[in-house]
């Protein structure tokens, strides 16, 4: 007997193939895999491959109808057990057999065992045997080393090699499911080959992609010794490697169909393989359907359907109930880990897969990852993310995708000793592939996938979940090598949602191509044809309808021209091209871009940071055209084929192009060639292929021609795009478009296919021109007019808008309002397509709309804009006179007028902590006056209401109201004042926190330990009763909890801590796991009870704080809660000292002794970048707060959320709570720089600048950040590093006024600016301007690709020079392109001065006033501020808006402020002598209000006590009538 091993799932099994010589007949052999031995056996075969084995060949006398297992008996008869061998094959004739070929281990063996077998047949029958002894049987082509190395290797499919053979035989059809690492794909072939199939005619094997078939047929052949081409050939598109003696070919399926055209009943084929049907290709569900008819014509035709995950339900019924055979696969053991929720976020699954990464690579050991992700762009992003956060040179990263060039793609498959390889893919790694080394998998979950909708006429590329056929192929990517783990970012009950399978590819794609495959292979009904799962039939429809229009049917039948497109395996609109070039006599022209369109996705090379980006963008404008993204990819094929074969490799990656793509391109132009020549007897000359604007003028009409049904029309605006004329809906031009790189928006266009990933994207966009297009509408070729063609672009109108509006109204977190704003006009105009545009640079509002609905869409954009201005107005400033006087406050804002005066007990702005409900809250307190702001203040799990009241009187009362426990306030007003930069905080607003005890002891308790043994150890240690803290207190074991000891005898002062710290004192070897102290019942406290309390405390804190400058907030507590804690804050440092050494230990009645501990606290927020370079300074402070106060601390905690470092101060001293704040503050808001005092400083806000800034930031260890809303520059780092950045930015400053230099910037498209004025400026200048950058006055040039603007710093006359560069090369494009499209930009109106009415230019400083908008010249406007005369108002003629306080902050300094309120507080004064006065002390300056009882006022600056009724010095105690009576008295 021979003994045979198999892996069969993750145990070894031993199959046993017995031969029975003591019966005549072996009907039938049998399998058993129950026998643990063999290993003999096993060796004795591998021993056998090694000695050159022979075959001995048997033929009888006569042809006998007896099997091979008989003639094995026989053998092993004459022979005994003296040698050991096996049967090979056994060949017949007339269904007898003829010939038995033995396989024995030596050439010598094979010998004695011939003369053994004849002398026995003459002995017995009298009749010669014939024997032969054939050679030695070369290198691995042998079975006997065949199956050895099938041992070796112990793939599972070879448990079921004669089960699998018998059933083909058997039946036509046939399927096989084999898991993966079965061996199904290289075995099935070999088997049926030794087996005898291929004796009447090939085996062939078709595989989805071509990769695939030619891996395989190599694979294949190697194990048989020979080399592809030979006994084993492969077929895939124009490439054949086969012979006449091939009898094993590994093919597409595409390939195969296509045979079906000439040779429908596929006659040189015995037996056809279906490999990896599970993948449904839409050219292997029509090549079924074809075997599926051949079958009924060929008895003889064997099919098998091989998979390793397909529904075999839906083949046995499509096949007949055909048989189904399993083959265990090889795997190794996979672990399994899901997400803990089931709520799968789809839009950040990549972030996701990062920390993934990040926690296998810190927690796991080792072994390489392998993260699937959805595209090429996120595989990079991966990498740049992980390479940033995990900054580790044992961590390697790379992207698997198929734009990636070939040395870039091996370095996956290389292993990295000593490190760990992070490889992220898209879904190229799913099957086919096998990465060495990768032990851990993250599956996202997601994919990308091409789908098409019928009723749309649209295929889009869409982000969607997986099947569960691919969630496990991912998975078992951990387990080829080697035992792995699967992170899955998805739950369970995810996965269990997910499809069984991806649906095949016949129900998502678009039909052309199959339809036109089915005509040509003479099928007249289409909807008749029998599909494994049949297309909806209007997607046939359209199919048949789009053949139609591109001439390839007529009449359900094919034409000339579709009979010629069917043949060539390209889409049937670039067959089409291919056609029409070759008519028009550029054909090569035609078939070159037929083939680079079928690489468009992957020609250029755009990966990695954003410098490299940029000159990827630098390098492909170069070769953009002007036709489109088509003609562009052929002019790079043009320059591909004019280099060195030997430099082509260079060539492309100096360019930014993937020399891969480029390769297969010219591949692919030969094999059409080679179709075009053998299935049409068409020859397109190798004439090489140059650039001429005739030629490409031809090719650019032939592509519209061609995709004339996918025109599209330009709306009006980029957002809107364009609307496709077929189906009426809107697209844009895809980012990486030649026309967006040139600049160029042409009216029309057409397109190739459409993609839906964020948006729906037109890919492969040609120009068109307007005259082309009249032309096909007169010839009756496009069914529309110009006129319907023109319906639908919209016209402009423009609203003036301050920057400071526009960003009030539709900025920062109301950026959703301006596209609300447009849903909600465009209803109100009839679901018209409306845009609204902010355009910051000029200062206006853009509206987009049809000419009929401009004016209503207008107005409803001024009623929006006017909620806004309304706020602008309501915008005031609250400052003191002089610095360092905190006292008297002013408010001021609009028009420059005094609002208020605010005395040192005042006070507009409360706040609300711990808020549920942000809205109620607001809307209460608005219902105490007008409200002049508001905001949230939201961190750590806590939310903060800020109001500011126009009048301190609403404020008070608000407070006031809150503090009276009303059953209408669930929540506590509290006034609030704040510090620098507008950081809230409670500083001067000092809050205490007070407890009492609500549920008091009961003088026992309970002690939980660790340990059973602990427990035990401390009774007997307990014996006796022990002293805690002024009490002896009893132990014994707890009744009702064993494991605890019960305590009796403590004091009600007793804490935990104070018993756990007692007893493992005592006991020092025992650990304790918690201490309950017992208390009485628990009890709800009332809203009642709440509202005494409170009013309690008030009336006890009356005695120490004056009556409205404390405030008392009672927290509810929950009935479990045993302490009670209520909040004080207090105005007054003295008040609040006061009340803490009063309060605290008092007993009062109803509450229990008081506890007021003075802990202030307060937390600052900090960038991580800006902490880093503070950090020393900032240690240096908390290093010395520790040692000088020792109730302070400071401490910082990494917020990763917020992706920064919160500061927090803590401090049981007031005052030295105030000092640290105060230095903690300076050090984190660093130094500013305000950009606002000169034209020369505002260029630091600037693009331009940011080199320099970065430079800057780089030498001198410091954090430079540009705050443009605040027109500041701010410098973070210690103390002399800042110094230093100061002194190097003056430098920067000065360096460009020596220069005379200056930041400007020009746009490179818009009205009279032809499209490609950026290339042209490229070619003449260089990739990166390098030629702009050497004239004479230039300090730097940038290019923002997007826009299409050149950004410079230069002199003024490098600036007119440039100017003329740009020109020059305006008016050289319009001489050489007069066919350029119009770019649709509408030119502005002309500005004018408000004040001097002078017209504004392009040179001058433009400033709109931020609440009516409109424009002046900055120097005029600043000059009517600083005239002082209130109220100050816009003078355009019939405005009379008032300037409003946003105005003062833009366009004076902080000393020009100070004088304009100085002259409106005077003039305020004067006009309200009865309620405000000034200080009565000569040149003081300061104001106070007046009253009417005598109340007294420390002025800030000079420090008078005044009477603020009497405008004397203060009487305290005594009335004014009195004080005015004595001074009478006197004076008589």
């Amino acid at each position: 007997m021979l003994w045979f091993f198999v892996v069969d799932h993750y145990h070894v099994q031993w199959i046993v193939r017995k031969t029975f010589f003591g019966c005549d007949v072996l009907a039938k052999e049998e399998l058993h895999g129950i026998s643990p031995i063999g290993n003999r056996e096993h060796k004795h075969l591998r021993k056998m491959s090694k000695k050159e084995p022979c075959r001995l060949v048997i033929k009888p006398a006569q042809r006998m109808n007896i099997s091979g297992d008989i003639m094995t008996r026989y053998v092993q008869e004459c022979i005994g057990n003296k040698f050991r061998f096996f049967l090979d094959k056994v060949e017949c004739e007339d269904g007898k057999q003829c010939q038995f070929t033995f396989i024995f281990e030596s050439r010598n063996q094979g010998k004695k065992a011939a003369t053994i077998v004849k002398e026995n047949a003459v002995k017995k029958t009298g009749k010669e045997l014939q024997v032969t002894v054939l050679k030695e049987v070369e290198g691995d082509s042998s079975p006997a080393a065949r199956t050895a190395a099938f041992l070796d290797a112990a793939l599972p499919i070879y448990a079921k090699k004669s089960l699998i053979i018998e059933t083909i035989k058997d039946n036509q059809v046939c399927i096989v499911l084999g898991e993966t690492g079965s061996g199904k794909s290289t075995q099935m072939t070999q088997y049926l080959y030794e087996a005898g199939f291929a004796e009447k005619g090939a085996i062939v094997c078709t595989q989805p992609r071509k990769v695939a078939a030619t891996s395989l047929a190599d694979h294949v052949a190697h194990e048989m010794g020979d080399v592809r081409g030979q006994i084993v050939g492969c077929r895939v598109g124009g490439n054949i490697q086969a012979s006449k003696i091939t009898r094993i070919v590994y093919a597409t399926d595409h390939v195969l169909l296509r045979e079906c055209l000439k040779d429908p009943n596929l006659s040189k084929y015995s037996c056809i393989i279906i490999d990896e049907a599970h993948e449904r290709s839409i050219y292997s569900d029509l090549l079924l359907g074809m075997i599926k008819k051949t079958l009924t014509r060929r008895p003889d035709l064997r099919v098998v359907i091989s998979s390793a995950t397909i529904d075999p339900s839906l083949f046995v019924s499509y096949f007949n109930e055909c048989p189904v055979l399993k083959v265990s696969g090889r795997m190794f053991p996979v672990h399994v880990t899901w997400k803990d929720d089931s709520s799968h976020n789809f839009e950040d699954y990549l972030r996701a897969a990062v920390d993934t990464v990040r926690e296998i690579h810190r927690n796991e050991g080792q072994g390489d990852i392998l993260v699937f992700l959805t595209s090429p762009v996120e595989t990079e992003r991966a990498c740049e993310n992980l390479s940033k956060l995990e900054p580790d040179t044992n961590l390697v990263c790379l992207p698997l995708h198929g734009k990636l060039r070939q040395e870039e793609q091996r370095k996956v498959f290389e292993l990295l000793p000593d490190k760990r390889k992070v490889v992220f893919a898209t879904n190229c790694a799913e099957t086919s592939i096998t990465i060495p080394g990768i032990k851990y998998v993250v599956d996202s979950g997601m994919v990308k996938e091409m789908k098409y909708d019928a009723n749309r006429n649209k295929s889009s590329l869409e982000v969607t979940t997986i099947s569960k056929s691919s969630a496990e192929q991912r998975k078992g990517r951990a387990g080829r090598t080697q035992e792995g783990k699967c992170y899955r970012l998805y739950s369970e009950d995810e996965y269990e949602a997910l499809e069984d399978r991806s649906g095949p590819e016949i129900l998502r794609v678009h039909l052309g191509q199959a339809v036109l495959k089915l005509l040509d292979l003479g099928i007249e009904d289409i909807s008749q044809f029998d599909f494994v799962e049949a297309p909806p039939q209007e997607s046939i429809e359209l199919a048949l309808k789009s053949l139609t229009s591109l001439g390839a049917i007529e009449r359900g039948a094919l034409t000339a021209l579709g009979k010629k497109i069917a043949r060539v395996p390209v889409e049937p609109r670039l067959a089409k091209l291919i056609f029409d070039g070759i008519d028009q006599n550029v054909g090569a022209e035609a078939v070159a871009l037929a083939a680079v369109a079928t690489k468009s996705e992957s020609l250029f090379c755009r990966m990695g940071g954003d410098k490299e980006r940029e000159l990827a963008d630098s390098r492909k404008i170069r070769f953009c055209h002007n036709g489109g993204d088509l003609l562009t990819m052929l002019e790079v094929f043009r320059q591909y084929l004019k280099q060195p074969k030997a430099k082509r490799n260079k060539w492309a990656f100096d360019n930014s192009l993937n020399e891969k793509s480029l390769r297969l391109t010219e591949e692919t132009v030969k094999e059409l060639k080679l179709a075009l020549k053998h299935e049409l007897d068409v020859i397109v000359l190798d004439a090489s292929i140059h650039e001429n604007g005739n030629i490409d003028q031809t090719m650019q009409r032939i592509l519209i021609d061609c995709y004339v049904s996918n025109l599209a029309v330009y709306t009006g605006h980029e957002k809107t795009g364009y609307r496709i004329v077929s189906s009426n809906q809107s697209v844009q031009i895809h980012p990486s478009s030649a026309l967006n790189f040139l600049g160029a928006t042409p009216q029309f266009v057409v397109f190739e296919q459409l993609l839906k990933t964020s948006r729906d994207f037109a890919i492969n966009t040609t120009a068109v021109e307007e005259s082309w297009l009249c032309e096909m509408i007169s010839a009756g070729t496009v069914s529309y007019t110009m006129a319907d063609l023109k319906s639908t672009v919209m016209s402009r109108a423009s609203l003036p808008c301050s920057p400071d509006l526009m960003k009030l109204a539709f900025g920062g977190s109301r950026r959703r309002v301006l596209g609300d704003l447009e849903e909600e006009v465009s209803k109100l105009c009839g679901d018209s397509i409306v845009v609204l545009e902010k355009d910051e640079r000029v200062g206006q509002i853009n509206v987009f709309a049809l000419p009929i609905h401009v004016s209503k869409a207008l107005y409803e954009v001024e009623k929006c804009l006017e909620q806004s201005r309304r706020v602008l107005r309501c915008e005031d400033k609250e400052e003191s006179l002089k610095e360092g006087c905190e006292g008297t406050r002013i408010v001021w804002g609009l028009a420059g007028e005094v609002q208020d005066i605010l005395m040192p007990h005042m006070y507009r702005t409360v706040t609300v902590n711990d808020v549920y409900d942000s809205r109620m809250v607001i809307n209460r307190l608005k219902s105490f006056g007008e409200v002049v702001k508001h905001h949230l203040n939201e961190g750590d799990g806590e939310c903060r209401v800020f109001v500011t009241f126009k009048r301190s009187e609403d404020a008070y009362l608000a407070v006031k109201s809150s503090s009276e426990a009303s059953r209408d306030f669930s929540f506590d007003v509290r006034p609030n004042h704040s510090i620098s930069n507008g950081v809230h905080s409670q500083v001067s607003g000092l809050r205490v926190k007070v407890k009492w005890c609500r549920r008091l002891p009961t003088g026992t308790g309970s002690i939980m330990f660790c340990t059973p043994l602990d427990q035990r150890h401390s009774l007997g240690h307990l014996s006796s009763p022990r002293k805690i803290g002024k009490s002896l207190v009893r132990f014994q074991p707890d009744k009702k909890y064993p494991e605890q000891i019960f305590m009796r005898g403590l004091h009600p002062k007793t804490s935990e801590e104070n018993v756990k710290a007692t007893i493992e004192g005592m006991i020092p070897s025992v650990k304790i796991q918690r201490i309950f102290i017992h208390r009485e019942r628990e009890f709800e406290t009332t809203d009642e009870e709440v509202a005494l309390q409170k009013k309690a405390l008030e009336e006890s804190l009356l005695d120490f704080a004056t009556e409205g400058k404390f405030n008392v907030y009672v927290r509810k507590p929950n009935s479990k809660d045993f302490e009670e804690q209520v909040y004080l804050t207090f105005e007054d440092f003295e008040e609040c000292q006061a009340a803490l050494k009063a309060l605290n230990g008092r007993a009062i009645p109803g509450f229990g002794t008081l506890t007021l501990p003075c802990k202030l606290s307060t937390v600052l927020l900090c960038p991580r970048n800006v902490f880093i370079v503070i950090k020393d300074e900032l240690d240096a402070i908390v290093k010395k707060v520790e040692q000088t106060l020792r109730t302070t601390f400071v401490s910082t905690k990494d917020q990763q959320q917020s992706k920064g470092v919160a500061v927090e101060i803590r401090s049981e001293c007031a005052d030295h709570f105030i000092r640290v704040t105060t230095i903690v503050s300076a050090i984190l808001n660093g130094d500013e720089i305000d950009c606002k005092i000169s034209k020369d400083v505002e260029v630091l806000l600037t693009d331009s600048a940011k080199k320099a800034i970065q430079t800057i930031q780089n030498e001198t260890n410091t954090v430079i950040s540009q705050d443009w809303g605040n027109k500041v520059v701010r410098i973070h780092g210690q103390q002399e590093k800042r110094e230093e950045a100061k002194s190097a930015i003056n430098k920067f400053i000065g360096d460009l006024n020596a220069s005379n230099s200056h930041f400007w910037q020009i746009g490179l498209r818009g009205p009279g600016m032809p499209s490609g004025l950026l290339k042209a400026l490229i070619e003449r200048f260089g990739v990166d301007l390098h030629g702009l950058q050497e004239i004479s006055g230039v300090q730097n040039v940038t290019v923002e690709f997007r826009r299409h603007v050149l950004k410079i710093i230069s002199s003024d006359e490098a600036q007119e020079t440039i100017k003329g560069f740009v020109n020059e090369c305006c008016e050289n494009l319009a001489r050489n392109c007069p066919f350029q499209g119009d770019n649709q930009t509408q030119s502005q109106a002309q500005l004018a001065c408000g004040i001097c009415l002078r017209d504004l230019g392009d040179t001058d400083e433009i400033y709109r006033l931020a609440c009516c908008g409109h424009a002046y010249d900055k120097r005029c406007i600043i000059q009517q501020l600083r005239s002082s005369v209130v109220p100050l108002k816009c003078v355009t003629e019939n405005c009379e808006e008032p300037v409003v306080w946003k105005d003062f902050q833009n366009l004076l300094g902080q000393s020009e402020r100070k004088k304009l309120l100085l002259s409106s507080l005077d003039a305020y004064v004067r006009c309200n002598p009865d309620s405000v006065k000034y200080c009565p002390t000569p040149d003081c300056g300061m104001v106070y209000r007046v009253s009417t009882d005598g109340r007294s006022h420390t002025c800030g600056a000079c420090f008078a006590d005044i009477c603020t009724s009497c405008h004397t010095q203060s009487h305290r105690g005594l009335a004014c009538a009195k004080v005015k009576s004595r001074r009478n008295v006197k004076t008589k």
